[in-house]
């Protein structure tokens, strides 16, 4: 019996050594992400850039979520309601307060909402920087290369919208690599003119599909359905109308689907 002992003792200092040994280097290799210090520019495939640019899109998908976006917007409203059923659905009291507006910024929906939206421009911010990096490299064209910058940042525009929509003042973050750790709240008519301009400038950059359902991205026709929903609330936003705008970007989405 003590002869087993020792032997199971033995055992188990080598194993514990061997775990020791292999776990001093923790620096770790990654292949799922796509990091400008991970690829080589010049070498970088289609196939790579297209799951980078890829990436922003995820959070469209999280907005939908539960407890989040989605949940925040509709239950605030009287869309849908979540009633308690016994202890179920009760959640702290988190949806009464949210259907009420007595809700606090420490709310799981309103955290999940910002994190989620700041996770998407974020991205955007990435994809846009890495775009720029690959100018000039002889790998993608550069007119390629100024659509796909134009859509994401068409996407981008997209997040800070509803970040001014549903936050009010709210950090504004155009590139991947900051210094500050903590960037000041702008308001909600620095975010606007931001969200704006950005629609603006990149219209003639965007693609524009010829016929309806062509594609899933940020396009011409996303940018002008945009558009006409900034500018119809723009007096929440700003203070000052702009009907007009409105109305103008909703008109050429109307002639678009008159063509088609």
């Amino acid at each position: 019996m003590k002869r087993f002992f020792l032997l199971k003792l033995a055992l188990v200092l080598i194993l514990a050594t061997s775990v020791t040994q292999s776990c001093t280097n923790l620096d770790e290799e990654v292949f799922n992400e796509l990091t400008t210090l991970n690829v080589d520019l010049t070498k970088l495939t289609p196939e790579q850039l297209d799951a980078a640019i890829a990436d922003p899109y995820r959070s469209l998908l999280a907005m939908g979520s539960h407890n989040s976006f989605y949940s925040l917007n509709a239950v605030s409203t009287d869309e849908i309601a979540i009633p308690h059923r016994g202890a179920d659905w009760e959640d702290g009291g988190q949806w009464l307060r949210v259907n009420r507006h007595d809700y606090t910024a420490s709310e799981p929906s309103v955290e999940n909402g910002w994190n989620n939206l700041y996770q998407g421009a974020i991205k955007c911010n990435f994809v846009i920087d890495l775009l720029e990096s690959l100018k000039g490299t002889g790998t993608f064209t550069d007119a390629d290369l100024i659509k796909w910058q134009s859509e994401m940042r068409g996407l981008r525009a997209y997040y800070y919208y509803w970040l001014m929509d549903m936050y009010g003042n709210v950090p504004l973050v155009t590139a991947f690599q900051v210094e500050d750790p903590a960037p000041a709240t702008q308001s909600r008519q620095v975010i606007y003119d931001f969200v704006t301009s950005e629609l603006t400038a990149i219209l003639s950059t965007l693609e524009k599909p010829s016929a309806a359902g062509a594609s899933s991205r940020f396009n011409y026709w996303a940018a002008r359905a945009l558009q006409s929903r900034v500018y119809l609330n723009a007096i929440t936003y700003t203070g000052t109308a702009q009907w007009q705008s409105a109305l103008d970007a909703a008109t050429m989405l109307l002639i678009m689907v008159l063509i088609l």
